[in-house]
């Protein structure tokens, strides 16, 4: 197996985001199970929620920040990352796919952190 070494200062910001990572992936299992549980037991709840001026809010707040969300992974796509795939989910999923994206990079800092390489996928 191919090793890859690293700057320290290179290995330093791996591992922090490989630490992010695993912190939005479990913040990623958290919401989307309490999403799920949300939509299943009141599938048509946000119609009322939106009509609203704080649901109007709430929702140009989302808007936003998956907008923010989108610029960063937009940066990433220079690299050679997807980003189409990433936006249509998050305008779908809201800010789920976001916190996969996450989820996804901090592994991947975490294998090359350790030193092993990985497959490229995008």
């Amino acid at each position: 197996m191919d090793t890859v070494r690293l700057h320290p200062t290179m290995l330093a910001m791996e591992r922090t985001t490989a630490s992010a990572g695993w912190l939005s992936g479990a913040v990623l299992l958290a919401f989307g199970a309490y999403s799920a549980w949300v939509i299943a037991s009141d599938p048509f709840g946000l119609l009322p929620v939106a009509r609203t001026l704080w649901g109007s809010q709430v929702s140009a707040d989302l808007y936003i920040a998956l907008a923010i969300g989108w610029a960063f992974i937009a940066k990433d796509a220079r690299a050679g990352v997807r980003l189409w795939p990433w936006m249509l989910a998050s305008v779908l999923v809201g800010s789920l796919s976001p916190l996969a994206y996450l989820t996804l990079q901090g592994l991947r800092a975490s294998s090359r952190a350790t030193g092993h390489r990985q497959p490229q996928t995008s």
